[in-house]
């Protein structure tokens, strides 16, 4: 919210709206544990925990596109089997709210602050990630900052970000060829 503020001056609608924003972010990570588990986030769960009982996590299940920092998730499991949930809901935020400060820079902050209330009130969000538990929406914003800063001529915090995606899910692998090109140039 501060970085927000300190980006242009604000007039009182843009603190309504964040108030706003902030207020249903606030709302869905609290009701995101309350909705408990459901569908593969049980699988979830299973696989932590045999991530957390030292066996492989991959033995004995089917075929998934799940990366080795999807594992880094069992080490907040003793807290809560909802933990990660969370996580994965205050990552949608954190994604949510760096998209909203880049539409505000190229376009305007009012816009932007309604996307992003829209963002945090889409059905898709509370159904997916705050009821079934789906995580990709960390892969997503991983991958969301790697175009970003690929944008900015940041080529290694890129890079970054894209592995941390892949780590998660190997999907992002599949940006890397259109992030190597710019405007028909390979970037290497």
């Amino acid at each position: 919210a501060s970085a927000w503020f300190r980006a242009s001056p604000h007039d009182d609608t843009d603190r309504r709206w964040l108030r706003v924003y902030l207020a249903c972010a606030t709302v869905l990570l609290i009701a995101t544990p309350l909705a408990g588990s459901h569908g593969d986030y049980g699988a979830y769960q299973r696989f932590w925990g045999r991530v957390r009982d030292g066996a492989d996590p991959w033995a004995g299940t089917p075929v998934h596109a799940y990366g080795p920092l999807f594992n880094l998730f069992a080490v907040v499991t003793p807290l809560s089997w909802l933990a990660p949930k969370v996580l994965f809901v205050f990552g949608h935020v954190l994604a949510l709210s760096r998209l909203t400060l880049v539409i505000a820079a190229r376009v305007s902050r009012g816009p932007a602050l309604g996307i992003a209330v829209l963002g945090v009130l889409h059905p898709v969000v509370w159904i997916e990630q705050a009821f079934w538990g789906n995580f990709d929406v960390l892969v997503g914003g991983a991958c969301l900052l790697a175009v970003d800063q690929c944008l900015r001529g940041r080529d290694r915090s890129a890079g970054a970000w894209l592995a941390a995606g892949a780590g998660l899910k190997m999907l992002p692998i599949l940006l890397v060829p259109p992030l190597l090109v710019d405007r028909g140039r390979w970037r290497i």
